[in-house]
């Protein structure tokens, strides 16, 4: 008598390389566009797409005549399931504003405005105003006009934290009536004090301050501005007048192409499928279109592995694969009553994975021509009890046999 433990559940699942998979690539980079403007060789930096494993793809650019040349690409990277984002940075930046320089703060923001660009070529440019320092209010107060004063002469502010205030009055009889703001200065935290520069006495002159824009942080530099753009500032409550120039190096960006190169891993996610003592997995059969003489496809299943050259072809002209490798496989003497399978201790099985190469040695080597396949996988469960049988025979090939 022969002991074999018994079957409890049969599953066969058919995984198709065009349906219902994700497939784990590697990334090929095109120069699109050389662009213009750049002073010395650029980085290229490749940026994976959001919650994608894909990681490794490295290039760099050669620089010549103000252009991205060429690139070399390094290293293809693996694990993409989607293209990623090609950036390219430094080499002068062109067409990207780096920098701006305020001219005019304004005044009377209580709010930041939105800062934005128009012309010169480009788009993508975001900045934020920041509010900070103020400057002086064009109306005062004249709580006492004083005596002895003559029309034009000037104010002295001091103190406030600010500069750059200036202000001439208007005497009548002595008497200051008006005051003429001619800058509003910048810096000021406080209100300053005021006095009366030249001859009189006895005025009393107060004045208030309004917010104004201090500083510009660039959230995105934008890209390919051919000439310079005008940024324009939009109030959201208040104010007006801010003015800033941009810094920018001109030209266009160059432009880097990604595309997939060579599939390597397809999988699968199913529904539970759970283990409570052992199962087997086994592959039925494999139908696929697209391989050829020259080039031998190697299928890694959990570990079995399969070679399109030991095939023979249905009457449908595919190829079905049905002689396995003898690499990384269970061996004879294992648990299983067939030569090619993989034993699945207790757990639960998510996911199925196949890979596919060009070569038996290369793994990992990538597919190099357009293939599909369909793998029909089986994955038979036993009860932890075996029976005893007389005709092992007859009975053995869905059944495994225990470890003594």
């Amino acid at each position: 008598m022969t002991k074999y433990y018994k079957p409890n559940n049969s599953r066969i699942l058919y995984l198709n390389s065009s349906f219902n998979c994700i497939k784990n690539s590697s990334i090929n980079l095109t120069r699109t566009s050389g662009g213009t403007g750049y002073t010395s060789a650029p980085t290229i930096r490749v940026v994976s797409a959001s919650n994608d494993m894909g990681a490794g793809c490295a290039a760099t650019a050669t620089f010549a005549a103000g252009a991205v040349s060429a690139i070399t690409v390094q290293n293809n990277g693996r694990f993409y399931n989607a293209l990623p984002t090609v950036q390219v940075v430094g080499g002068g930046n062109p067409g990207v504003i780096t920098n701006l320089t305020i001219t005019n703060g304004g005044s009377g923001y209580n709010s930041p405005p939105t800062v934005s660009a128009t012309g010169g070529g480009g788009t993508g440019f975001s900045a934020i105003a920041i509010i900070g320092a103020q400057s002086i209010k064009s109306t005062f107060t004249i709580t006492n006009g004083g005596t002895g004063y003559t029309t034009g002469q000037t104010l002295k502010f001091t103190g406030g934290g600010g500069s750059g205030a200036v202000a001439t009055i208007t005497a009548t009889a002595g008497v200051i009536t008006a005051i003429s703001l001619t800058n509003a200065g910048s810096g000021y935290t406080t209100a300053p004090t005021i006095t009366v520069n030249g001859a009189g006495s006895g005025a009393v002159i107060t004045c208030g301050l309004v917010n104004a824009i201090t500083a510009i942080t660039i959230t995105n530099g934008g890209s390919n501005y051919a000439t310079t753009p005008t940024i324009v500032f939009t109030a959201t409550n208040g104010g007006t007048a801010a003015a800033a120039t941009p810094v920018l190096t001109l030209g266009t960006a160059a432009v880097i192409t990604p595309t997939f190169l060579r599939t390597y891993t397809y999988t699968w996610t199913i529904p539970d499928i759970e283990i409570n003592d052992l199962a087997k997995l086994s592959v039925l059969n494999i139908v696929a279109s697209g391989t050829t003489a020259t080039t031998p496809y190697t299928f890694r299943i959990m570990g079995l592995q399969y070679d399109s050259r030991n095939s023979f072809f249905s009457d449908y002209g595919s190829p079905i694969l049905t002689v396995a490798q003898t690499t990384n496989i269970c061996s004879y003497g294992s648990l299983s009553s067939e030569t090619f399978a993989v034993i699945l201790q207790p757990q639960t099985v998510r996911q199925i994975q196949i890979s596919v190469d060009d070569s038996i040695i290369a793994q990992y080597a990538g597919i190099l021509a357009t293939i599909n396949f369909v793998i029909a996988i089986e994955i038979d469960e036993y009860d932890p009890n075996f029976t005893q049988i007389g005709d092992p025979y007859g009975e053995s090939a869905a059944r495994i046999k225990p470890m003594y």
